[in-house]
């Protein structure tokens, strides 16, 4: 994912596509929020069978906070942190491994299972990125020396 996020320019990050879609700044806010709640939530199911597993809340971030205008550097830095912890958590888990935590409306769930919805929220969020970057080139590319620029299409 940090190839994707390095790939954009300055204009690309707080690029949307459309109003209701985030942009790459908002979508790395977004990993960054979810890794917290994350890191928090295998912690204690690592520590304690059966602890209480919070809900997650990331996904109301980019619409509540101003991610889009924040430095992605930093909040990728936050996020690869937390990704340092979440590995070597679960790099000496040992058994733990098979623990489950308590969610208040889920019920039960493994460790597992929680680790295999947050590298498919990893996929989907790089899916987003890629998705971005093809966009942007599109709607922000340098017109060709002798050519007329064309106008951006319009969303």
């Amino acid at each position: 994912m940090e190839g994707a996020v390095v790939a954009f320019d300055e204009q690309q990050l707080s690029w949307r596509p459309a109003d209701d879609k985030w942009c790459a700044t908002e979508i790395v806010g977004f990993l960054r929020d979810s890794e917290r709640e994350d890191l928090r939530n295998v912690q204690v199911m690592v520590a304690r069978d059966g602890a209480h597993v919070e809900e997650r809340h990331a996904y109301h971030g980019p619409d509540e906070q101003d991610y889009r205008w924040m430095p992605v550097e930093e909040l990728w830095w936050d996020f690869a942190t937390m990704r340092e912890d979440m590995v070597w958590t679960l790099r000496t888990a040992g058994a733990a491994w098979d623990h489950f935590g308590r969610h208040d409306f889920r019920g039960d769930i493994s460790v597992e299972q929680y680790v295999r919805e947050i590298n498919e929220r990893d996929l989907d969020s790089m899916w987003k990125l890629y998705t971005l970057q093809e966009q942007t080139k599109s709607v922000h590319a340098a017109p060709r020396p002798g050519r007329r620029a064309r106008p951006a299409p319009r969303h």
